[in-house]
């Protein structure tokens, strides 16, 4: 609560930072999950267009660490504390190996998977950060709201993906794939979007 004058006024409640630094530790802790699962051996089975080209195989699970990796940043670069590296440069790092495996994914969908979803999701996804850079408010650095905005719609995205997955569960609740829809799908991503969203709200209007 702030007091103007003899008026007060009744600030929103938002939740505490260490909703992002919870997000960047299960995404990272994803991300470590897919480089065990990836380069250990685990249980993701090599794909037929794997079965003949591991470094193919190894690529795309390089470009799938990467994305992991950067996302698990976001959330972290907005309430970076240390002054052994600005947070200005910890976003714009982030930003940069965002972009740089979002085009590498797209390459790859083009030349490799020949996929034509894929490029043009990148496409989509280029195209938007541009956007929303021509949106920034005059009050806040272009990294910071580039990082803020990808922070919400990636929370937003994982929160409604897990969501989908969680439902899906609950209707073949009685079926042997319930648990690997409940766990692996919806307690994986449903979590970690909230996480996002907390952290995003945290941040928002500083």
């Amino acid at each position: 609560m702030i007091k103007h004058s003899d008026v007060f006024v009744r600030t929103p409640h938002r939740p505490p930072q260490w909703t992002a630094y919870a997000a960047f530790g299960w995404g990272l802790l994803f991300a470590i999950i897919h480089a065990a699962l990836f380069f250990g051996g685990g249980s993701f089975a090599l794909g037929p267009q794997f079965a003949h080209n591991y470094a193919i195989y190894l690529l795309s699970s390089t470009i799938s660490v990467l994305l992991f990796t950067v996302l698990a940043l976001f959330p972290l670069s907005l309430v970076w504390p240390f002054r052994w590296l600005s947070q200005k440069r910890l976003q714009i790092f982030a930003l940069l190996l965002a972009y740089l495996a979002v085009i590498g994914f797209g390459l790859y969908e083009l030349i490799i998977a020949r996929e034509l979803r894929g490029v043009v999701l990148t496409i989509g996804i280029c195209l938007a950060g541009v956007l929303v850079a021509f949106m920034r408010p005059r009050s806040q650095s272009l990294s910071h709201w580039m990082i803020l905005v990808a922070t919400w719609a990636f929370g937003i995205g994982m929160t409604l993906y897990g969501g989908g997955y969680l439902l899906i569960a609950l209707l073949h609740i009685n079926t042997p794939g319930f648990l690997e829809l409940f766990f692996l799908g919806g307690m994986t991503w449903t979590p970690e979007g909230i996480f996002f969203i907390l952290a995003a709200w945290s941040m928002s209007h500083r």
